[in-house]
């Protein structure tokens, strides 16, 4: 687990980043799975709002960022 404050908002916590399997949204297990049972899981959930993002890292690698602005989580 990270927790970032960030000082232009006057230390205030901005962001908590997990990657253990252990953290679960709803009683469900979302980290570790790909990208289309991860969409699988958001829609049983009903978090439909998603927007998807590819993006290039600044190592080159391509990524892709799902958010979901109703809960503020990114994955």
């Amino acid at each position: 687990m990270s927790l970032n404050f960030d000082e232009d908002e006057d230390w205030r916590l901005v962001m908590i980043s997990v990657t253990s399997d252990f953290n679960e949204l709803n009683g469900k297990k979302l980290i570790g799975l790909n990208q289309d049972e991860l969409m699988a899981q958001l829609d049983k959930m009903k978090l439909e709002d998603t927007n998807i993002e590819d993006f290039e890292s600044e190592e080159g690698a391509e990524n892709t960022m799902i958010e979901i602005e109703s809960i503020s989580f990114n994955f």
